[in-house]
């Protein structure tokens, strides 16, 4: 499932991306479980974990958002919103899953 998001405004696109993200999170989840080797999904913190399925969805499923902007945004929200180990974590996990699906 591909969402196009150009021509959506904020509400709107955290709708859609909230819906990707739930009807896909088994492929999703899947994706970081593949990259975070040594880490279970509930050893990550729920924070991280919410950032990180969130990238994942833009990542594989909005084809108008740049993977580089979704990473930028994901590290930013880390920054934020958990600690600077976890925003290095996010960074890592969503670099290594960018380079797979180039």
């Amino acid at each position: 499932m591909v969402v196009e998001s150009e021509f959506l405004n904020e509400s709107d696109y955290t709708k859609r991306l909230a819906v990707a993200t739930a009807e896909n999170l088994e492929e999703i989840d899947r994706r970081i479980s593949e990259f975070t080797v040594g880490w279970t999904l509930d050893r990550i913190t729920k924070v991280s974990l919410s950032i990180l399925r969130i990238a994942v969805c833009e990542m594989l499923y909005f084809d108008d958002v740049p993977v580089g902007v979704s990473i930028n945004e994901a590290v930013e929200l880390a920054k934020n919103y958990a600690t600077k180990e976890d925003s290095q974590f996010i960074n890592g996990v969503l670099g290594s899953i960018a380079k797979s699906i180039e």
